[in-house]
């Protein structure tokens, strides 16, 4: 009992201290739970930002990868694209070489392979320009042929290029044959895609789907080439002759190769060469 007085003193100063720690306390923990309310909205405003900020700069990385790689894209299917292009032309130009190389065999002429370079085919006038000439043993009146058909003949040359005067120019006459019929006459150009055989007597017998070829005659154009096909017919009352139109053999909106014969011996069978 005498103890406990004399640390009464003691006992008291202790639990006044810690009220006082424990007020302080609260007070503390009340003023940081005031500041945490005051700044928790900019915090807020602060860690979106931030987030926000954080996101558009991905995604911009993103798109301008993206962008990247679409670019890349693109330029790899043109690429394709052209490949697929030559492709097809390769494809193509050796068909063409194939179909040319065999009539060059099956025609006892020598022949020169031409490129055709330029052309004019205005309303009157129809020729093309190639790529071969003197050099090459180009010459003037030389016959200029496709497995088709007659294309027309060379009218000027250069060193390096000729001039071919087409079928379908009015200044072109050849003298040709029916070859079913045996009928003769002279193949004029019209300056259109159809050509005109004159003089063919009303008593001839021939008909659209009839082969027109060379006749040997003129000294141009060897005889039995392939000129073209009858696609009209019409016996006028007055006259004597029939008008009939002719569709030349070679194809002259398509053409890019041709052959130059360099000399004109007479075919061996009087028959148009197998296209």
């Amino acid at each position: 009992m005498v103890f406990f007085k004399r640390r009464l003193g003691i006992i008291i100063l202790a639990a006044f201290l810690l009220m006082a720690m424990g007020i302080i306390s609260n007070k503390v923990n009340l003023l940081e739970e005031q500041c945490l309310q005051i700044t928790s909205p900019f915090q807020c405003v602060i860690t979106f930002s931030i987030n926000q900020g954080k996101n558009f700069w991905n995604n911009y990385i993103f798109l301008v990868n993206l962008r990247k790689e679409n670019q890349a894209l693109i330029e790899q299917i043109k690429e394709l694209e052209s490949e697929r292009s030559n492709l097809i032309e390769t494809r193509l130009e050796n068909r063409r070489l194939r179909s040319l190389l065999g009539f060059k065999h099956q025609t006892p002429a020598p022949m020169v392979l031409a490129r055709v370079i330029a052309e004019d085919t205005s309303a009157w006038f129809k020729t093309i320009l190639i790529d071969k000439g003197s050099l090459d043993g180009a010459q003037r009146r030389m016959p200029v042929v496709v497995h088709e058909g007659i294309v027309g003949q060379v009218v000027e040359t250069s060193k390096n290029t000729s001039r071919v005067l087409l079928i379908t120019d009015p200044r072109s006459a050849i003298d040709v044959r029916v070859q079913k019929s045996r009928a003769k006459g002279i193949l004029q150009g019209r300056g259109k895609k159809f050509c005109q055989l004159k003089y063919i007597a009303l008593l001839s017998r021939i008909e659209p789907g009839d082969k027109i070829i060379s006749s040997g005659l003129g000294g141009v154009f060897p005889q039995g080439l392939l000129v073209g096909e009858i696609v009209r017919v019409e016996k006028k009352k007055s006259g004597l002759f029939q008008y009939v139109e002719v569709a030349p053999g070679a194809s002259f909106a398509t053409l890019e190769e041709v052959f130059i014969v360099l000399t004109l011996p007479p075919f061996t069978q009087d028959k148009a060469p197998e296209s």
